[in-house]
């Protein structure tokens, strides 16, 4: 109050403050969860047998 600031808009503030935390919290969280979750193993399965079957298929062009 001695600075300026209404009460008004200290409520203001520490509602929009409370919740983009909030928001940050739950975005962390969820993050969280699927980088240690099968959502983010299944990606890299993809990509190991896309490279296995590059692979074999370069391993027959070669016995060839």
């Amino acid at each position: 109050m001695k600075l300026g600031y209404t009460a008004e808009f200290i409520d203001e503030y520490l509602d929009t403050k409370a919740g983009r935390q909030r928001g940050e919290m739950t975005r962390g969280i969820y993050t969280f969860f699927f980088k240690h979750s099968d959502f983010f193993i299944v990606p890299k399965a993809f990509n190991q047998l896309k490279a296995y079957v590059q692979e074999r298929r370069m391993a027959k062009k070669r016995a060839l």
